[in-house]
């Protein structure tokens, strides 16, 4: 059997409590699992001791020694906590105990609860550097907030404030646990109230599932939008072609694809070496359709296209919004954007017409 571990490990006397509770309800540690999980092992309930043993070193001719002389007390080893912490365990109640000292207790422990404090300020200290260097900088350019969330990077930000969540929770629980740690009275064995164990539990948990929803959702972003597009024919795109826009030009390379997205199902036409009238044009007609989850988020990434083109506001009948720009930021060619409720069109063209002449096409019943 498993169980989240619901303390610090450097909450020493809360986890021998705990674990003497384990074992009046039958359950036995047998080993650590993930740094934060315990296996136990199922037995006739009754009451044990459990202490924590905190190593001044870790060696493995001193560690032998020690788990002889403690044997010999009536302490039997049971295994590790953490690298400097060993658990051991008593049946006897006449036993002496491990620990007898509280001040030499505290000598040995202390140094590595100021090592637990000085590390996790120092990740909290790193949690802006992290952020700089691996999601702000590590991401491409958008036009805005709505273009972010259609290409998925959204989910990629949701899940870097999981995982910053995550080590903030966890660093600033281990500073509170190691602060509390020092100052308590450790062999005077005070018992924590069960809400205290609830709290202490919900923040242990928390912090091990928020990694765990980031990461999934990581895994379903993958997958979605590493997905190919189905190719569908030309002629059932919902969109003018190049030849009904401007009568008389064809193009030599064209394609069309529908590739169904988590906030939008999105088609795209590609029309490439435009001729008109037997003449080379050059160019491109480039039409991106979609229809969105949300009206709000289709006006909102329908607007940032257009200021990021610099366009102008325009009308075209049957449309709620619409914007045109002649040269479109930043790689230049016409671009039309079209906006009514949750559909959005971006029309771009690169050629020797112009789209504005041809806005009838566009327009809507």
């Amino acid at each position: 059997m498993l169980k989240t571990i619901p303390y610090y490990f450097y909450q020493v006397d809360a986890i021998e409590d705990w674990l003497d509770e384990q074992a009046q309800k039958g359950l036995f540690p047998l080993e650590t699992r993930f740094g934060t999980a315990m296996s136990f092992r199922r037995d006739t309930p009754r009451a044990v001791r459990y202490r924590i043993d905190v190593k001044r070193n870790i060696g493995y001719t001193d560690e032998k020694a020690r788990i002889a002389a403690y044997r010999e007390m009536g302490w039997e080893y049971v295994c590790d906590l953490t690298p400097y912490l060993d658990i051991y365990r008593c049946d006897d109640p006449a036993a002496p105990e491990l620990n007898t000292d509280e001040e030499t207790l505290h000598q040995v422990l202390d140094k590595k609860l100021r090592s637990q404090i000085l590390w996790s300020i120092a990740l909290i200290c790193l949690i802006p550097v992290w952020l700089y260097v691996v999601v702000l900088r590590g991401v491409p350019g958008f036009s805005g907030i709505c273009d972010m969330l259609l290409n998925g990077y959204g989910g990629l930000f949701l899940c870097a404030a999981l995982l910053v969540l995550s080590w903030l929770i966890s660093s600033i629980a281990c500073i509170i646990g190691a602060v509390t740690t020092r100052r308590r009275r450790l062999l005077q064995r005070t018992r924590r109230s069960p809400a205290q164990l609830r709290r202490w539990r919900a923040i242990r948990l928390s912090a091990n599932l928020l990694p765990l929803a980031g990461l999934a959702l990581c895994l379903v972003l993958l997958v979605t939008y590493t997905r190919s597009g189905r190719d569908i024919p030309v002629a059932d795109f919902p969109a003018p072609t190049v030849s009904e826009v401007f009568p008389g030009m064809q193009s030599n390379l064209q394609w069309a694809t529908v590739t169904p997205e988590p906030l939008s199902r999105h088609r795209y036409l590609r029309q490439k070496d435009l001729t008109l009238s037997n003449f080379y044009d050059g160019g491109y007609y480039d039409v991106d359709v979609y229809r969105i989850a949300w009206t709000w988020l289709a006006e909102g990434y329908a607007r940032e296209q257009a200021q990021e083109a610099g366009a102008e506001t325009i009308t075209v009948p049957g449309w709620e919004h619409a914007w045109y720009a002649a040269d479109a930021d930043p790689y230049g060619g016409q671009l039309l954007v079209l906006q009514d409720g949750k559909e959005v069109w971006c029309i771009g063209y690169d050629g020797g017409q112009r789209l504005t002449d041809a806005l009838d096409v566009f327009a809507r019943t």
